[in-house]
């Protein structure tokens, strides 16, 4: 249900649970370029093109991450101007309302009204639980756009670092006054990985507040 442009020998999508597959940043740049070749025909699109632009459109959407960006400054740029003029192309000034009911295999359900007063305003709800099934319906004139956006943590995996860095002050504790003003710093690093040699290392250190070396 999907139309969009992308460069040979590309590895397939990735099939993994709650994971959606965003392409490159080339390829999100490449697509809107073609929708706006398709959106900035004179005088006008006609209506197979406009057709065929939806297709477009709709990729470039399903791309779009939850803070409205996509996977680099450039293809955003170019990609919102494509949305933005394929928006304005297929713009109906109508008074009519649409709404847009969202339902859960429970008891959960939520409405949403778009009209031309909210019709750029961001509606929004939580999901009361995920994993679960949810059904939308949309009622009436117009055109609204449903978003879905998942967050969760991976755990990264462990890995055994390459150098070994221990830092310890001379006295370890605040003895006396003197260890409050004057206290010698010792830092041993110590390079643990599997190569004979480390090459070059540099270590920084900083001193804390109100303290020079």
């Amino acid at each position: 249900g999907s139309v969009h442009w992308q460069r040979p020998g590309k590895e397939p999508e990735a099939d993994l649970p709650y994971h959606r597959y965003r392409a490159p940043s080339a390829e999100v740049e490449m697509t809107a370029y073609v929708l706006l070749a398709h959106l900035t025909t004179q005088p006008a699109p006609s209506q197979e093109e406009l057709s065929f632009a939806s297709l477009i459109a709709k990729w470039i959407i399903g791309q779009q991450n939850p803070s409205g960006g996509f996977s680099s400054t450039q293809d955003t740029v170019v990609a919102l101007q494509a949305l933005s003029r394929y928006g304005a192309v297929t713009y109906a000034k109508s008074g009519a309302a649409s709404k847009v009911t969202l339902r859960s295999g429970g008891d959960f359900q939520q409405d949403f009204q778009v009209d031309p007063t909210n019709r750029l305003l961001l509606q929004r709800v939580a999901l009361p639980q995920v994993p679960g099934e949810y059904s939308t319906e949309v009622s009436g004139e117009g055109c609204v756009y449903l978003q879905t956006s998942l967050r969760y943590n991976v755990q990264p995996t462990q890995e055994d670092a390459p150098f070994m860095l221990h830092v310890y002050t001379i006295p370890e504790t605040c003895v006396d006054s003197k260890a409050h003003k004057v206290f010698d710093i010792g830092i041993n690093v110590s390079y643990t990985g599997e190569r004979n040699s480390s090459n070059m290392v540099i270590v920084d250190v900083k001193m804390l507040s109100g303290f020079i070396p």
